[in-house]
């Protein structure tokens, strides 16, 4: 029933009138707003309450049908990470996902929502990782890449599981380094590569990354995004300038390192090749291109590896892979009595620390001679290939590790 009126009041051009009973004051163009709204069967998307206003236009929750990866793609976007860290952060936590939606198709877990997952939930995907037979580091980076979306989305259910189940989380414990390349395996890569047609671009890039690696002891980022003017060749002046190291957003500083002498020779052979191919593709300056996709594009992350492993399999070496060809630069400067600290700085690493745990450590015979040497005897190299590495002390190391004295 509309109420009974008793007069009319004009303001603001808009016609107002006071109900009878209640002596309020009643807007006639909202009446015509509600009967239109009634008559077409329409409803307001947002009913007001008293006290409670309706949601504010964009302040939507990341829930929506695919709410894990909503919230990945908003992680990502603001994680500051680097280039080929995201694209394999985004792979590790896709592949998490469908671990989840197989779980929760099971029954086994309630939902995939980075916001409403419990510790229930997150126990039964830890089980179900352990049943899979994910173990050490594999194991670490899934817990610590899905403890970062949880976190980010203001959920503490696996932070909280951890500390309850503390011994489904024990930490693998490294015990000994990669090894570096041994002196034969460096002499066939290096024998391989003069044998490479220059024409045969793909190889001639292929064992450049490789070389250059072994050469300079980069970072698979470093060379990746190197340009051409980087790399130089002068006699007794060679040098690779690193202007966007690991981190370079955070702690790294831009670098330059030495190149070892026994890889000028193929990467002089390369440069000019490079710098040949200027003519054709000007606006590509890049160290090692990449011509198929895009005219003046670089190589991708996967590119690479691909290429590196193809010369591993040439050459008969197992494993081969950009970090091996780090160590190998590293382990051939402390053969070569240099300090390392040297070493340490060449290489990029915040600390000595850094370096021996996982790349390069002086070896036993050398630190043996150093000692007989201070003393005046005459050093005696028919144990030299007897004896193991030394585990020194690790120089910079804030905290106590077992074996070390």
């Amino acid at each position: 029933m509309k109420p009974a009126k008793i007069g009319s009041v004009a303001q603001g051009g808009a016609s107002k009138t006071v109900d009878k009973f209640t002596g309020r004051i009643v807007d006639s163009s909202l009446e015509g707003k509600d009967a239109a709204l009634k008559r077409s069967g329409n409803k307001p998307s947002v009913i007001g309450k008293k006290g409670r206003p309706g949601r504010r236009r964009g302040a939507r929750s990341l829930g929506g049908r695919y709410p894990f990866l909503s919230w990945l793609n908003k992680l990502l976007k603001s994680c500051g990470l680097a280039e080929a860290t995201i694209v394999e952060r985004r792979r590790r936590l896709k592949r998490i996902y469908k671990d989840l939606l197989d779980l929760q198709s099971k029954g086994k877990i309630e939902t995939t929502n980075p916001e409403k997952m419990s510790e229930k939930d997150v126990g039964a995907f830890v089980d179900a990782m352990c049943q899979k037979g994910k173990k050490g580091k594999d194991f670490e980076h899934d817990m610590t890449a899905l403890n970062t979306l949880l976190k980010y989305a203001n959920n503490l259910a696996l932070e909280s599981y951890k500390n309850k189940h503390a011994s489904q989380f024990r930490r693998s414990m490294k015990v000994n380094r990669h090894p570096s390349l041994s002196p034969d395996e460096y002499a066939r890569i290096l024998d391989n590569a003069d044998k490479v047609e220059t024409n045969d671009w793909n190889k001639m890039e292929s064992y450049a990354i490789v070389i250059l690696g072994m050469a300079t002891g980069a970072r698979h980022k470093e060379l990746r995004e190197g340009k051409l003017d980087d790399l130089t060749l002068t006699n007794g002046n060679e040098c690779y300038h690193i202007e966007h190291p690991k981190g370079e957003d955070t702690y790294g500083q831009t670098r330059d390192t030495v190149v070892m002498a026994a890889c000028v020779k193929f990467l002089k052979r390369y440069r000019e090749k490079r710098l040949a191919m200027l003519a054709r593709y000007p606006d590509n300056l890049y160290l090692f291109p990449a011509f198929r996709d895009k005219l003046d594009g670089k190589l991708s992350t996967n590119s690479i590896t691909k290429m590196v492993r193809m010369v591993g399999k040439e050459c008969s070496v197992e494993g081969l892979d950009l970090h091996k060809c780090r160590r190998t630069f590293g382990q051939k400067l402390l053969d070569e009595e240099a300090r390392i600290e040297s070493v340490s700085v060449l290489m990029g690493h915040a600390t000595t620390a850094m370096t021996e745990k996982f790349y390069c450590r002086r070896k036993q015979q050398q630190a043996i001679n150093d000692a007989r040497n201070l003393m005046g005897n005459v050093p005696s190299s028919t144990v030299q290939n007897s004896l193991p590495d030394t585990k020194n002390p690790l120089i910079d190391k804030k905290y106590e590790m077992s074996g070390y004295a």
